[in-house]
């Protein structure tokens, strides 16, 4: 038997040393015992490297059902949306890798006063407060025994930069965080690419030039999606108008679906859009015959009669890469920001209701991302009032396009401010 700690060496043989032993005997034990020895060095040394191996890397077992991942929600598991879709993301990891997986969905919201926003975005005042995200991770470690949180929204950003710091043998990963360093890394991705190519199927669909759009927050990564969909939309349909409302929540259903209704009350609207977390959107036109783009998840066989794609993400594929890089030791604490190209997201498979042609137009868009030469946010590009924004041989920065995006191109009308 071989040990990592102490090692072990056998006791030396009684017959070797007695007395009675003949000469010949015992030239011949020390002709034996040398190629032992050598042999039991080596097998010291690798079960030694291996010691090594596993004591800094905990993750490196073969029995991965030790693993505990803890992953944190702001709302419901069984939304329809972002987080039924994150949800079977990590329940595809659980299976696969066979790990363990804690969840902590529909926390209770803080007030306004304990909410805090970052300056360039608006927040609904009922973010988690740093408090109580604190207790809830400090229970994930120390009751939950999780080795690897993940925080699926940004409104858990600053107690998880500082429970990084307090657990440095806890590995986190933070949506759309701003910091990574050391055990604490940030996952985002173009997810506008996506939403481009789906701007190009309302842009087909349409008959009326009036397409309905509404999102949560006038925040950059809400705006980026919103101007990349009437991008997309443009790129087929050049008079098309995307008239934008803003709801002011991510997750009351009710006020979701009002603001739809209205949208298609006052306009000639014959598809609908939303990046929402919920499927608000989707029932509210699926109720008037509308047609719609979804966001998260496909949605066909619950709308067969209106729903025609959807930007969807691919959790289950983006969570397994992450956690494979933990378990083999690869882990880093970097800023991911996938590309459409890597299959982490992209548009859902088209229903029977898209016109004809408009997967062509797709697969052509899709053409260009994977070239690398071309991006949605490339000039030439123009803002609502006509102003040019982004010239033809200029493209935008990734931090112009992830935190300050602060207009919407033109085609699109509404506004970016708080009041509609």
């Amino acid at each position: 038997m071989m040990w990592c700690r102490d090692g072990f060496m056998p006791r030396q043989s009684r017959w070797l040393t007695m007395r009675s032993v003949s000469m010949e005997v015992a030239v011949m034990s020390k002709d034996l015992i040398k190629p032992f020895a050598v042999a039991l060095l080596l097998l010291m040394g690798v079960a030694g490297y291996f010691c090594i191996k596993f004591a800094s890397n905990p993750f490196a077992s073969a029995v991965t059902g030790d693993i505990r991942i803890g992953v944190l929600f702001d709302g419901k598991l069984n939304d329809g949306g972002w987080n039924e879709a994150q949800r079977i993301g990590f329940e595809y990891v659980k299976n696969t890798l066979k790990v363990q997986v804690v969840y902590r969905d529909s926390l209770p919201h803080a007030d306004a006063a304990n909410m805090r926003v970052d300056n360039d975005m608006r927040g609904d005042g009922k973010g988690i407060d740093e408090e109580t995200a604190m207790h809830i991770i400090d229970q994930l470690v120390r009751a939950d025994r999780a080795t690897i949180v993940f925080s699926t929204s940004d409104v858990y950003a600053s107690a998880v930069e500082k429970a990084a710091q307090k657990y440095s043998n806890v590995k986190f990963f933070q949506l759309k965080g701003k910091k990574a360093q050391g055990n604490l890394a940030s996952y985002y991705a173009r997810i506008y690419q996506a939403c481009y190519l789906s701007g190009i199927v309302a842009g087909r669909q349409t008959e009326t030039g009036h397409i309905g759009y509404v999102s949560s927050f006038p925040r950059p990564e809400q705006i980026r999606v919103i101007n990349a969909f009437a991008l997309g939309v443009q790129s087929v349909n050049p008079q098309a108008v995307v008239h934008l409302r803003w709801s002011h929540t991510y997750s009351d259903v009710e006020r979701e679906k009002e603001v739809a209704n209205r949208l298609m009350d006052d306009f000639p609207v014959d598809v609908m859009a939303t990046n929402l977390n919920t499927i608000s959107v989707l029932e509210a036109a699926d109720a008037r015959g509308v047609k719609s783009i979804g966001y998260n998840m496909e949605h066909t066989d619950m709308f067969p009669n209106t729903f025609l794609a959807a930007s969807v993400w691919h959790w289950d594929k983006f969570y397994e890469a992450r956690m494979r890089e933990c378990m083999e030791g690869r882990f880093k604490g970097t800023m991911y920001f996938a590309d459409i190209s890597e299959g982490f997201f992209g548009l859902s498979e088209l229903s029977p209701l898209v016109k004809p042609g408009t997967a062509n137009l797709v697969e052509t868009a899709m053409a260009r991302f994977r070239s690398g030469k071309w991006d949605v946010f490339y000039g030439p590009i123009y803002d609502q009032r006509g102003v040019l924004r982004v010239a033809g041989d200029e493209n935008m920065s990734d931090d112009e396009v992830s935190q300050h995006f602060d207009w919407l191109v033109r085609g699109v009308e509404g506004s970016c401010g708080e009041d509609d």
